[in-house]
């Protein structure tokens, strides 16, 4: 179910709405977008960690799609964060 055709589209939607509300910050870029992801799928701010490991997959998976251009490889990436975090527990149940 978490990788069906459904999620991924719902993923690439979450995606794009982190994309187009946050600012980019020169030489932290991704920074504010994984701060506004997680405030918007759990109400959150994410911990020191978890931002360290999401800038980590993000650049991993930024490498994945060396391929195409650079903004369908931001896209894909955070598409892939998003569907990370609506996989998560922490948004399938409530606490």
């Amino acid at each position: 179910m978490m990788n069906g055709d459904f999620v991924h589209a719902q993923a690439e939607h979450f995606a794009k709405r982190v994309l187009g509300q946050s600012p980019v910050e020169p030489g932290s870029a991704d920074m504010p977008k994984i701060r506004s992801a997680f405030r918007l799928a759990f109400g959150r701010q994410p911990t020191p960690d978890e931002v360290d490991l999401a800038a980590s997959f993000l650049d991993r998976q930024k490498n994945r799609y060396q391929d195409q251009s650079s903004e369908e490889r931001l896209l894909r990436a955070f598409s892939d964060f998003c569907q990370v975090l609506i996989a998560a527990n922490e948004f399938v149940y409530l606490d």
